[in-house]
């Protein structure tokens, strides 16, 4: 309901209407909206997070990692397209939707990707006069950039 109408147009008789349960229960279970919207984005983005990390092929080199990523990132977008609008509509209408912590749930998945990415390296594509985690650490940030960018 919260990707199909967006946080503030998803009322708690609709929300409770579609899951075919009475209101009483959503409020037994949750404080308010806002507390089960939170919940529905934490899990969420704990469910991509689980299966992108299941899908990366880490026994690549570091640009065919990145390859990966994008390439598991653009399929889990294909395959759970709402999942993905409720993320975006989050992030370009933060006014609406209840406040939440959404870059410290993005960092979570960070900090464990950015270790991932420079397991089993093979460095032989990088010439050798390059700071090699230094230019990852760009390539990464101007790959993120990028998508920040695109989303605005």
């Amino acid at each position: 309901m919260f990707a199909a109408r967006g946080y503030a147009a998803a009322t708690a008789r609709d929300i409770t209407e579609e899951a075919g349960v009475a209101n009483g229960l959503l409020f037994y279970y949750f404080k308010d909206k806002a507390e089960l919207y939170e919940e529905v984005m934490r899990r969420s983005l704990d469910f991509l997070g689980h299966e992108f990390f299941d899908r990366l092929d880490v026994e690549q080199d570091f640009m065919m990692r990145m390859y990966d990523v994008m390439r598991v990132k653009l399929e889990q977008f294909a395959y759970y397209p709402d999942i993905y609008r409720l993320f975006l509509d989050s992030y370009l209408d933060e006014e609406s939707a209840p406040a939440m912590n959404m870059s410290a749930m993005r960092e979570k998945y960070a900090e464990k990707l950015i270790p991932l990415m420079s397991s089993n390296e093979d460095n032989s594509r990088f010439r050798e006069d390059i700071d090699c985690e230094l230019a990852k650490r760009v390539i990464m940030s101007a790959l993120t950039g990028m998508g920040e960018q695109y989303i605005k």
